[in-house]
């Protein structure tokens, strides 16, 4: 009811208003609604000024949170990292932590695959660590290329002391062939590591082999033939690579042949079953504990780290892969092959996606 007569109200008074304006001069009516038509304008400009300021304060306060939360995990880091480090073994620590979740866009440009550049890092601090120092090497990847790869895994393959892997969370592809060189892996229980075989031009070698049994050569296009003549040689010297830095012998020929999809995970018990070497014994899960509990603690604060970077993102350059030119499919995939060898890392799934981690 009283809404009702509000309204009634309201109605009569725009009404008189109305009838006002009209019975005005032309002129007066022409600047009163020039004055009405800058006062909605002034009125609009202060509200989504109010917005404006409202969102950068909430901007602010954003980046002054994660700007804190960024200081304490890099606290919590150098923290971990010294007193790893601090072993009375005096271990040289090495981080391969990247950032898995390639569709986030919003990250800081911390590495997603195993780069060259973070390869000859590595290769570096390994080369200069003392005689018959232990390195411990934390792993937290989804592999890359194969040849930064080889190269991280033939420098500790070289290196006169010890080298252990920890993988607290995942380690595949070329992450696992890295962590295959070391003398040692501790792995979580529910951690993973992948198949070591590898891709060409984004396809996995047993495939093309596969498609080779069931196609004849004059069935296929010249780029097809192409990439199975090149793919044939490459899998001859990834597998002497791949025997001569691998230190055990007698792994599960599925981990390496192809067989199994390249985003095949295994857990700890699996790792074992096909022949990994990995740390199984309870005594020297016990031994490992501590040291193993901080390695995760390294890769935890590296990843909040990741997540919390309160500085603007650096513009993240497209990983090589294996993506194919629209004006001429296929042609990028081969040359990228004929390039580079191969990547060992990524899946056929993420192939295609140039931001996609191997």
């Amino acid at each position: 009811m009283v809404n009702a007569v509000g309204g009634r109200v309201m109605l009569e008074f725009v009404s008189d208003v109305w009838a006002l304006f009209w019975g005005l001069d032309f002129r007066l009516r022409l600047l009163a609604g020039g004055l009405l038509l800058i006062s909605i304008t002034w009125l609009i400009a202060r509200r989504g000024s109010q917005d404006t300021a409202g969102y950068v304060e909430i901007q602010r306060r954003d980046e002054a949170i994660r700007r804190e939360q960024y200081a304490e995990a890099e606290k919590a880091l150098a923290s971990a990292t010294k007193t790893l480090e601090e072993y009375r073994d005096r271990p040289l620590v090495i981080q391969l932590i990247h950032d898995t979740d390639i569709d986030s866009p919003f990250r800081d440009a911390a590495p997603r695959n195993i780069s060259f550049d973070e390869a000859f890092e590595l290769i570096r601090r390994i080369r200069r660590a003392g005689k018959n120092q232990p390195v411990y090497l934390i792993l937290h990847t989804l592999g890359g290329y194969s040849l930064p790869s080889i190269m991280i895994a033939d420098a500790l393959k070289h290196h006169s002391g010890p080298a252990i892997a920890f993988v607290p969370y995942i380690a595949m592809s070329g992450g696992t062939v890295i962590a295959l060189a070391c003398d040692e892996i501790w792995m979580h229980d529910t951690a993973r590591l992948g198949p070591v075989d590898t891709l060409f031009a984004g396809i996995s070698i047993h495939a093309i082999e596969s498609m080779n049994a069931e196609k004849q050569t004059k069935d296929m296009d010249d780029r097809t033939i192409l990439l199975r003549i090149e793919a044939a040689k490459y899998r001859k010297y990834y597998e002497d690579e791949l025997s001569r830095i691998v230190r055990q012998s007698g792994i599960d020929t599925r981990a390496k042949d192809g067989t199994l999809s390249h985003s095949h995970a295994f857990n700890r018990s699996d790792a074992e079953r096909l022949g990994f070497n990995v740390t199984t014994r309870e005594a020297d899960l016990k031994q490992f504990k501590e040291r193993a509990k901080l390695a995760t603690n390294i890769v935890d604060a590296k990843l909040s780290m990741i997540r919390s970077d309160w500085q603007k993102p650096e513009p993240v350059m497209p990983a090589p892969v294996d993506t194919a030119d629209p004006a001429a499919p296929g042609e990028t995939q081969i040359l990228a092959g004929l390039r580079m060898g191969t990547r060992i890392g990524g899946t056929l799934e993420s192939a295609p996606n140039p931001t996609a981690a191997s």
